[in-house]
């Protein structure tokens, strides 16, 4: 076949599946064509634990969609399209073999990048440098308050950094001394982020209370996130967050109306998840401790294996990464 007759092939290809081509950064059409993905289909949420929890997620999801790639024969399902080529065949003295051929060595089938970066739920975890301590620094109010892990608010606790950057510290210390451990009828209501915070404090039933933050965002933000810890590793000393200066490795921000709480993936079994903000909240990466998706926690328990939240407790209120 001469390069004329394939290029009447492949135009003859491209006029077909005009409304199906994807587009490039220019908004020209190339030669992908966009499968039709039923609004009941879904990323698989395996899947999406699957790459949230490798030390690669990049890698492991081109692999993913590779794979489904290779075992999706998309042209066995074009009878029409085959049935009008062989016409157009047939009109230019054309042999249909090689224009099948044609067609298979200049046009592959994709996933609409709707289907490929859907809306997640993560859980973000936060070291300010309480897993130095095995997350035992929020053991306040609740029934260990006498074990002797923490002298009141520690420097190193979660809650210390986040009611820092709520400017609510000083009110939280004080309503913490004041606190009879057992309910918060004696707490100022004149925060709304310190009276769920006690309640917070009061109802860990675990020794281990990580501070986290329930955000949904798309897929390919969490990859890029997750990437970006893996690359800031081994930069600082994972143990003492709080001696790195400034924002070198960049923050990101989540607004106010996310929901964050004490959880003890670990164990399984946590707190109210209940904390209102009352700013929105800027996090250094070196403060992350941990990002999952809560279909598969790398390390232990759900946050659905435990409360069995509905999706809505996921709050699309991540802002963006920024550098420093």
């Amino acid at each position: 076949m001469t390069d004329e007759e394939k290029k009447l092939v492949i135009d003859f290809t491209r006029d077909y599946y005009e409304y199906a081509l994807t587009k490039n950064e220019k908004g020209e059409p190339t030669d992908c064509i966009e499968r039709y993905v039923d609004y009941r289909d879904e990323f698989p949420e395996s899947a999406v634990g699957k790459i949230l929890a490798s030390d690669d997620p990049e890698c492991i999801f081109f692999d993913t969609v590779n794979e489904w790639d290779i075992n999706c024969d998309d042209w066995a399902y074009e009878d029409r399209f085959f049935i009008k080529l062989e016409n157009f065949a047939k009109e230019h003295k054309l042999d249909i073999d090689e224009c099948r051929d044609v067609v298979y060595d200049n046009f592959c089938w994709t996933y609409p990048e709707s289907f490929l970066n859907p809306d997640v739920n993560v859980v973000i975890g936060i070291n300010s440098g309480d897993m130095n301590h095995d997350f035992v620094d929020h053991n306040i109010l609740n029934y260990n308050k006498d074990s002797g892990y923490c002298n009141g608010l520690e420097e190193t606790a979660g809650l210390y950094w986040l009611a820092k950057q709520q400017k609510r510290l000083g009110l939280l210390k004080k309503e913490i001394k004041k606190s009879d451990g057992y309910s918060n009828k004696t707490c100022s209501d004149e925060s709304k982020f310190v009276k769920t915070a006690i309640n917070e404090l009061i109802n860990l039933t675990s020794h281990m209370g990580e501070l986290v933050f329930l955000v949904k965002m798309p897929l390919r933000d969490a990859i890029n996130l997750k990437t970006k810890l893996s690359e800031i590793e081994n930069k600082f000393n994972r143990y003492h967050p709080a001696s790195v200066e400034g924002n070198p490795f960049g923050y990101i921000t989540l607004d106010k109306s996310v929901n964050c709480g004490l959880y003890d993936s670990w164990n399984g079994g946590g707190s109210l998840l209940e904390i209102e903000l009352e700013k929105d909240v800027k996090i250094p990466l070196q403060y992350i401790f941990n990002l999952w998706s809560d279909y598969q926690n790398p390390y232990g328990y759900t946050i659905d294996n435990v409360y069995g939240l509905v999706d809505s407790c996921w709050v699309d209120g991540y802002k963006g990464y920024k550098e420093k």
